[in-house]
């Protein structure tokens, strides 16, 4: 089965699934920030925002609210503000149920394997509601919410801890500080954690500060993840720079992120060699990708077609 129709395979497949289990808990899955992804990058953005389609459909579950706003960052193509990113409310953490509810929809999902988290998850938990009804932040608040950054499982460091702290980043110079020294830490883990929580944009020195760690980053891995989280966040600034680091990258697999982050940065289309079925094009959006195919007529009056794609008239 060649690649194309290998992608389209699977992706109907896995809207099957996705449809037949309840709370988005598939989706939970698919869309966790170090998922295996298919064979391509092109194939990468098909299944986020298939995943994101489906997962919008039903916003439930202990991830529903992480997935249903991130979801579309996952994309290449994904666009937000510039590098000045403003905070309306940093206190504001969008937790709409109590505490008690809030627990027992994450436990829900827990295993044998992550069981272990319970204990953080209830602490981290209670202390975001206090934090957030308080509007105040303590420095015993800090420490649990830092206790989280280091913990593999994701819903621990993204959801309920990473989260909360990019967005106090904007108000709290402690908490700039504690998230800064997570790109030196000498574990390269917790140096993924740091640059895979960017995603929820904090202010501008953190994040500009743990990018350009993670470009410099000794770990292969971190280096890879930088690129995938410029790309996913957009960040234009960086087209100027990322050739350099791509010229003088060893790893295969690093060189290869550098250059699709660049591409999508400095893109907004690319097309496939031409099909008995047309022309194969991916185009970006401001909320993502969308990938179709093409005639020939449409393909004649490229321009037209491709500003279709992008606001939604394409048929």
């Amino acid at each position: 089965m060649t690649r194309p129709y290998k992608t389209a395979y699977i992706i109907g497949f896995t809207a099957r699934l996705a449809g037949c289990w309840s709370s988005g808990h598939f989706i939970a899955v698919g869309l966790h920030p170090r998922w295996p992804y298919p064979d391509s990058y092109r194939d990468r953005a098909l299944f986020v925002n298939l995943y994101f389609y489906i997962f919008s459909q039903q916003p439930t579950g202990p991830c529903g609210r992480f997935l249903a706003e991130r979801a579309m960052n996952s994309s290449p193509a994904a666009a937000l503000p510039g590098s000045s990113h403003t905070m309306t409310d940093a206190f504001d953490f969008e937790l709409k149920r109590n505490p008690e509810q809030e627990k027992q929809a994450v436990f829900s999902y827990l295993n044998r394997k992550t069981i272990f988290y319970k204990p953080l998850l209830s602490e981290l938990i209670d202390t975001a509601y206090k934090v957030q009804a308080n509007r105040i932040l303590t420095d015993v608040d800090l420490e649990i919410f830092k206790k989280g950054l280091f913990e593999s499982y994701v819903v621990v460091c993204c959801h309920y801890s990473g989260k909360f702290l990019c967005r106090l980043s904007y108000v709290d110079d402690s908490v700039q500080d504690i998230l800064m020294k997570l790109a030196t830490d000498a574990n390269s883990k917790v140096r993924i954690n740091a640059i895979t929580i960017m995603l929820y944009r904090p202010c501008d020195k953190v994040l500009n500060y743990i990018i350009n760690a993670g470009l410099h980053d000794k770990s292969s891995t971190v280096r890879a993840k930088t690129a995938d989280v410029i790309g996913r966040l957009d960040l234009k600034e960086y087209s100027n720079v990322l050739q350099e680091y791509i010229d003088k990258e060893e790893k295969t697999k690093v060189k290869e992120a550098l250059e699709y982050c660049l591409y999508w940065l400095t893109h907004d289309y690319e097309i496939e060699e031409k099909t008995e079925y047309g022309y194969s094009i991916w185009v970006k959006t401001e909320t993502g990708g969308t990938g179709v195919t093409i005639n020939e007529a449409q393909y004649k009056q490229l321009d037209k077609t491709i500003e279709k794609i992008k606001n939604g008239t394409f048929k």
